[in-house]
């Protein structure tokens, strides 16, 4: 008969089971997760992990919601420092390239995989949701104070759209090939 877990052990397992999610997308792609996979690296049944997931879109949809979560929050820290709304977009632009050189494989997930049913993972559009208001926030406090002219969605968008070009260009392995980018990236 199997054990009662108490909500911290289920948490600490649920956490271990994410983090091998995690690792093996970076290392195999979406194709090298699966929960048989992750039974192995864990050291489990291969029926462990559905006690904790319902299937591998669950675990991938936990993941990026909690890096979603992460993300908003360097947005958040960044947009609320001190400065005025051009410093505070500053501010901004350097915490999302410093987020995704420093967890590089949360930063695929969030960007580089889509989830079709991601309806089904109301956490996961909570945490998209809150990163997405977090990257366009600063833009409406540019425009409100006159820095910007235009419609803040769109240029929200098109913000966003920048910085994803940017840090998909610059690696921590990019940066000291090319010393050129070393005052783009934040220390």
């Amino acid at each position: 008969m199997p054990k009662n877990l108490s909500s911290a052990e289920v948490a600490a397992f649920r956490a271990r089971l994410c983090e091998a999610a995690k690792r093996r997308f970076a290392e195999h792609g979406v194709e090298g997760v699966s929960m048989r996979a992750l039974a192995e690296d864990l050291g489990c049944s291969a029926m462990t992990p559905y006690r904790y997931f319902r299937d591998k879109q669950e675990i991938l949809a936990a993941v990026r919601a909690a890096a979603f979560d992460r993300f908003a929050d360097a947005m958040e820290k960044a947009a609320n420092g001190p400065g005025d709304a051009v410093t505070k977009a500053r501010a901004v632009g350097e915490a999302y390239i410093r987020f995704a050189l420093r967890d590089e494989q949360a930063y695929r997930l969030m960007f580089d995989l889509s989830q079709p049913d991601q309806h089904r993972f109301p956490d996961l559009v909570r945490a998209g949701g809150r990163a997405r208001r977090a990257m366009s926030g600063f833009v409406e406090r540019m425009v409100e104070e006159g820095v910007l002219v235009g419609d803040a969605e769109e240029l929200g968008q098109l913000s966003g759209r920048r910085a994803t070009a940017s840090s998909c260009c610059i690696s921590p392995a990019s940066s000291r090939r090319n010393p050129a980018f070393a005052p783009c990236i934040p220390r």
